[in-house]
């Protein structure tokens, strides 16, 4: 039980050696059953606002979101968490459900600038609810979050092109003028080409 509920808690040799029987016996852990007894939901919730995914470079967004998916969904089936997805288009929308609507804890997605993203960490913190905020750019101190650093980024990019052996990119980033996160990855992937822009 360890093992599946808290693999942290298990040395990373018995927890290997323990999931190896359990395939070979069939066993599949339940991971509704597992939620009840710990009177939860066993469940995360990735919150979207309504529309994010749907603006002007949604293109982009259409791979970058099921990556993202994807890799919270291989953390989760080493845990006995599930993954549901929740959109709003008002806040008032999530005061009026019950908190296990949410699951037993919370990643917001979404760019920090956005109306209302601060609002939004307050009601959860009243509602005692666990959450994470990930976006495009730091919030505020004391919000649990994690963001991109664009001009990192940048640089990391120009690294690996350099690596391969390449010199001419097609294309780095856009909207530069209008988007200061892609006038980030541009900054940052100048400085990594060290001047051979």
């Amino acid at each position: 039980s360890r093992a599946y509920n808290h693999p942290d808690r298990v040395a990373p040799g018995k927890r290997e050696r323990i999931c190896a029987a359990a395939a070979r016996l069939g066993y599949v852990p339940d991971k509704n059953a597992s939620a009840l007894r710990r009177s939860g939901t066993g469940s995360l919730v990735l919150l979207e606002r309504a529309g994010h995914a749907a603006h002007r470079d949604s293109r982009i967004y259409k791979w970058f979101y099921s990556d993202m998916i994807r890799g919270i969904r291989e953390a989760l089936d080493r845990s006995m968490l599930q993954l549901n997805l929740f959109t709003y288009s008002q806040i008032a929308e999530i005061e009026a459900d019950p908190r296990r609507a949410l699951g037993d804890g919370v990643i917001l997605h979404g760019e920090s600038e956005g109306e209302g993203e601060t609002e939004l960490v307050r009601l959860l913190r009243q509602r005692g609810q666990p959450y994470v905020f990930c976006g495009q750019l730091p919030l505020a101190d004391g919000i649990q979050s994690v963001h991109t650093d664009n001009h990192l980024g940048g640089e990391e990019a120009a690294r690996a092109f350099l690596a391969a052996a390449l010199s001419r990119p097609a294309h780095v980033s856009s909207a530069l003028a209008d988007n200061p996160i892609c006038a980030g990855r541009w900054e940052g992937f100048r400085r990594g080409m060290a001047g051979r822009d």
